[in-house]
């Protein structure tokens, strides 16, 4: 009795040119085996390459390429699967990756590093998914990274919760999505009220109390008109021009053109006392 059996064999990539009726054969250089079809005689089918390579590895069927057994696989599941142990499995593919569905991501962190990010959505939707049933007191916005030259910075622009304004933070701490910092600098077109300082150029009207003030007039720019705003200097200018001095006004003539209001007032530091005396008041004929 045999205590070895051997089959058909080469080294060469070619299938075997004669293989009876359910005949083995192996060919090393295609790695594959072939057995002879059981209706027609020397008639080799292929049966796939060995189940592992010389370094021990798996390998695929020869003759069965991966869109061919992913065909088999993927259209047969209709529910939910797990990859791996569901707890660390990483997906990776040599090529692009396409979701013609919608994709749900439920997880703790989600990291997407990429150079380009394109987005279709005109809108994005931040803190949550679900309309907030309390006040969580974290901020809204942007935290960005960047470098000054010197150090590494954070930086945030957003919705300040504790405040309910929108922020800007170039040098932020984030304390559990909670931003702190010195307040930055703007460079925009602004439109509306402005509450604080102002700093730079202002081009158009500014509106005090309902009134608008189109110029700030300064020293020798005097303008004798309505919506002109005077400086400290320019009053004081416009004062002098009458023939005032720079202390306090101490006396005051008031007269009408026709004679019928005289008198006058004299006081110090700013308190003037009248004396005025009305003259004969005709009510004319008819």
């Amino acid at each position: 009795m045999a205590q070895v059996i051997k089959i058909k064999r080469s080294t060469g990539t070619s299938a075997p040119s004669t293989l009876a009726v359910g005949e083995l054969a192996y060919s090393k250089g295609s790695d594959t085996f072939y057995v002879g079809d059981p209706s027609t005689a020397n008639t080799p089918i292929a049966i796939g390459g060995a189940i592992k390579n010389n370094a021990g590895t798996p390998v695929l069927a020869t003759g069965i390429t991966a869109d061919e057994i992913a065909s088999l696989i993927l259209p047969a599941i209709s529910t939910s699967v797990t990859l791996g142990d569901a707890t660390d499995v990483t997906l990776t593919t040599a090529g692009g990756l396409t979701v013609t569905g919608n994709l749900t991501v439920n997880g703790t962190t989600t990291t997407v590093n990429s150079t380009t990010t394109t987005v279709d959505d005109p809108i994005f939707t931040i803190g949550g998914d679900a309309a907030p049933g309390s006040d969580d007191n974290k901020d809204r916005g942007i935290e960005f990274r960047w470098h000054n030259g010197s150090d590494a910075k954070v930086g945030f622009f957003g919705f300040d919760d504790s405040t309910g304004k929108f922020t800007f933070i170039p040098d932020a701490t984030n304390s559990s999505e909670v931003f702190s910092g010195t307040a930055g600098t703007v460079v925009a077109n602004l439109e509306g009220n402005v509450t604080g300082n102002v700093t730079g150029n202002v081009t158009g009207d500014l509106i005090i109390g309902g009134h608008t003030v189109s110029d700030i007039d300064i020293g020798s720019e005097f303008n004798d008109v309505d919506d002109h705003l005077m400086s400290a200097g320019a009053i004081k200018e416009k004062i002098e021009a009458y023939g005032y001095g720079t202390g306090d006004i101490t006396q005051v003539v008031i007269s009408s053109t026709d004679s019928s209001i005289t008198g006058g007032g004299t006081g110090a530091s700013g308190n003037i006392s009248f004396d005025l005396e009305v003259g004969t008041i005709d009510g004319g004929t008819y």
